[in-house]
């Protein structure tokens, strides 16, 4: 019997009572399940236990005795995450793989579930706080593990996610990697422990050579303009601004040629077998959904026999038929139509709506300057989700819809509190005649 597994059972059988008389605490360990996938470093019994079911009863039924369920919030995003949804529903019942696209729906469901369930029980700093640290530290895990990996093998092999999981791929963890790096940078910037802010840097660190280790070239777009905008918006400059000189100074000594031939085929697309299926990817999505334009070909419709259906003979080969649609938004056109796109992207577009409001509001009130924290490093995970998200079939990641949810939750909190909490700037100008100046930051 391998101590992984009973290390694994035990914390959640243990842990279960917890979920039940207090189901944000549910919600906590289900992310743990969901984002880390321990089970699935295991070697024995455990690996194919479903523990995210397990944890998600007593979490539920908890939400019928406990004083931890707090009011609904009614927002657009939730507005059209409920209607992205139903036409999930609708596109389902005439699939052209019925089976699959089932199987599929009862996966999303569950993920759109918990974001709802995180607007519920996730309604104060300590509880966000808390949500926040325990995905940092599940997928910062494999941050920590690729870049230590990346560094021994000289960057020699593929950084891959745990396997049998959401995240398996090299595409997959490096998206992941991507949208936690904000996240990291965001705890960083409240702590007032020196050595846990280090320990937070040395995170970032690793997960961002971890990153460039999984030689996935959405990622790397994506992790480049995060960071980019990371520099240019003065967030953490004394740690991203380093990062990226020595990055760049060291990168062509450290990585191998083939990594850099790899990114190279960034610029020369039309030359290398895989940029090119992409684009008949992207094409063959754009027929499928004139053919189908309200709910196109349902979940898991990017088949060998759709690409025959939709693609002309002399468009087709080996090397471009494949099973992924390489595109968070010709995923959902090809899947949805143009009616989930619609959807997809009015949910995208209202998500950074909201986040910038909430970080113009909460920039001169210095009891909320955590929220402005939090919104500024969500705006970042999302915009490198999107960017990255061009070239990747991951428009169903459970981070992107959770971080959706703390987006509702912290626009929330700062429609109710800002009229109770005085920023320290009014209540300075009042005391003394409206003389003094604002600070210089």
């Amino acid at each position: 019997m391998n101590i992984r597994d009973v290390l694994v059972t035990a914390i959640v059988f243990v842990l279960l009572p917890m979920c039940f008389l207090h189901p944000w605490k549910g919600m906590l360990l289900y992310s743990w399940i969901g984002y880390m996938n321990p089970h699935h470093l295991t070697w024995g019994f455990a690996y194919n236990i479903p523990f995210a079911m397990i944890i998600a009863i007593p979490t539920i039924a908890g939400l019928f005795f406990t004083r931890d369920r707090l009011s609904f919030i009614f927002s657009p995003e939730m507005f059209l995450m409920f209607a992205l949804w139903i036409v999930f529903v609708l596109s389902t019942q005439d699939a052209f793989y019925p089976d699959d696209a089932w199987k599929q729906l009862d996966k999303v469901t569950k993920i759109l579930a918990a974001a709802f369930l995180t607007t519920l029980l996730f309604q104060d700093q300590q509880k966000i706080r808390a949500l926040l640290w325990v995905i940092v530290i599940s997928l910062g895990f494999y941050g920590i593990k690729g870049g230590i990996f990346t560094i021994v093998t000289g960057g020699q092999y593929q950084v891959l996610g745990p396997p049998d999981s959401f995240l398996e791929g090299n595409t997959n963890i490096g998206l992941a990697l991507v949208m936690v790096i904000p996240l990291i940078l965001a705890l960083r910037e409240e702590q007032t422990n020196p050595t846990i802010r280090k320990l937070l840097v040395g995170l970032l660190v690793l997960s961002v050579i971890a990153c460039v280790g999984t030689y996935s070239r959405g990622a790397v777009l994506g992790l480049v303009v995060s960071m980019g905008l990371l520099v240019l918006k003065g967030k953490a400059k004394a740690v991203v601004l380093p990062l990226i000189i020595g990055g760049a100074l060291l990168g062509p000594y450290m990585l191998p040629e083939k990594w850099f031939g790899r990114m190279e085929t960034i610029k020369t697309y039309e030359q290398e077998s895989s940029a090119v299926s992409r684009l008949r990817a992207w094409e063959m999505a754009y027929n499928l959904a004139m053919d189908r334009p309200l709910l196109g070909g349902g979940f898991e419709t990017f088949s060998v026999a759709t690409y025959q259906r939709y693609l002309s003979d002399e468009r087709l080969s080996d090397a471009v038929i494949g099973t992924g649609a390489h595109s968070i938004f010709f995923q959902v056109l090809g899947e949805h139509g143009f009616t989930g796109l619609f959807l997809f992207a009015a949910l995208l577009m209202t998500t950074f709506s909201s986040l910038r409001k909430v970080i113009r509001q909460t920039k001169e009130i210095d009891s909320l300057r955590w929220i402005h924290n939090y919104a500024h490093m969500i705006q970042l995970s999302l915009v490198g989700f999107t960017v990255s998200g061009l070239f990747l079939s991951m428009c169903y990641f459970d981070l992107y819809y959770q971080l959706i949810a703390l987006t509702v939750v912290l626009r929330r909190m700062c429609q109710i509190q800002p009229a109770a909490a005085p920023d320290s700037l009014a209540i300075r100008r009042q005391a003394f005649g409206g003389d003094i100046a604002p600070a210089i930051s």
